[in-house]
């Protein structure tokens, strides 16, 4: 089993990291959007397209990271 996401600390700063689908994401934590490598926003759109079942799912709140099943 590998692991898809690790958290490390540059200048003191907490920054996650993810894959995405066959992406890297990133994030500073609580509060702060998830972004791509080249800085793009991970938006409602990106996180719909990814989910099969999404017609499942209630209450999505991708930048907390909640949602309803």
């Amino acid at each position: 089993m590998t692991k898809e996401s690790f958290a490390t600390t540059i200048k003191g700063e907490q920054i996650l990291f993810a894959r995405f689908g066959n992406k890297a994401i990133y994030s500073r934590g609580v509060g702060h959007t998830w972004k791509f490598e080249d800085r793009e926003i991970v938006n409602e759109a990106h996180f719909k397209a990814t989910f099969v079942n999404y017609r499942l799912v209630d209450n999505l709140d991708y930048l907390i990271g909640t949602a309803e099943f």
